[in-house]
């Protein structure tokens, strides 16, 4: 027959039994989905990519994501009911790293002059423009498009449709003579020259010519809204007047005791005068018979 004592001993041990087994080690795995497409730009750190509840990062938040592709790490799954599951330590994640934008400075004070294109327009290492054909347009400021190259592409992405400012100056005026006729012969009358072309509004000056000889004459192109006023001034040449043929034909009279003469039948400038001289004498008039010789 069983001591009492040695029962309710034995009864407690059991009962201890029992509630250690009710109570024993947290060995059960928690259900849990691996966090996916998780994406970050390079130079990143672990700190900048969010997890789903209950996943925390083993490393560092500082630590970096490293370079562009793709690259595993650690993270620990906390269960929310600890007194019925296990933390699971070690499950390993696929972060994407892609291409981060890099840092830049548009550059500024960049200028042209009316006329010129933008290939004319200097860029800092890395910028290129859009289109360099392009003309810088009037004068003012005025915005393109460039291109930002990142030294390492592999790494940063390359920046399209940067927004630069160009400011325009006006261009040095121009003159074109080359339609300018610049000889003349004489004439008797005022003469000008015509037919210059330019960047502004034609002007000229000393532009009245007379008598033979050599002339300067300026022309003035006008300053507007995308050109300096310029000025050029060329040699204008009056030559003499030639005739090729003056016609000076003889002529035969009776004597009848008046003065009888020739003249030149051609037909001359008002203000050309004609002289006449018989032998050292200046006339064409004879009154006597004979025959004479005029000199025109």
């Amino acid at each position: 027959m069983f001591n009492k004592k040695f029962l309710f001993v034995i009864l407690s041990i059991i009962l201890m039994i029992a509630m250690l087994a009710g109570c024993g080690d947290k060995t059960v795995e928690p259900e849990y989905v691996i966090p996916e497409e998780l994406s970050v730009s390079y130079g990143s750190t672990l700190g900048d990519i969010p997890l789903p509840t209950g996943f925390s990062w083993q490393d560092d938040l500082s630590t970096s994501v490293g370079d562009v592709g793709q690259n595993t790490f650690l993270v620990t799954y906390t269960p929310e009911d600890l007194g019925v599951y296990k933390v699971v330590n070690d499950i390993q994640v696929t972060i994407t790293v892609t291409k981060a934008n890099p840092a830049y400075t548009a550059p500024q004070n960049l200028t042209a002059v009316y006329g010129q294109t933008l290939a004319d327009v200097n860029l800092p290492t890395g910028f290129s423009w859009v289109d360099s054909t392009l003309s810088v347009g009037n004068v003012g400021k005025n915005s393109f498009n460039a291109t930002y190259t990142p030294a390492n592409v592999e790494k940063y992405n390359i920046i399209g449709n940067v927004t630069l400012q160009v400011e325009v100056g006006k261009a040095p005026g121009v003159i074109d003579d080359s339609a300018v006729v610049k000889t003349f012969i004489y004439n008797g009358n005022n003469q000008s020259i015509s037919g210059a072309t330019g960047t502004g509004e034609i002007t000229y000056e000393n532009n009245s010519f007379k008598n033979a000889g050599r002339y300067n004459v300026s022309i003035n192109a006008a300053e507007n809204d995308n050109y300096f006023a310029a000025t050029k001034e060329i040699e204008v040449i009056v030559n003499k007047a030639t005739y090729g043929e003056i016609t000076f034909i003889g002529s035969s009279y009776s004597y009848d005791g008046t003065k009888k003469s020739i003249a030149i039948a051609t037909e001359l400038n008002n203000e050309i005068s004609v002289k006449y001289y018989i032998g050292e004498v200046e006339t064409n008039e004879a009154i006597n018979a004979g025959t004479y010789e005029v000199t025109a």
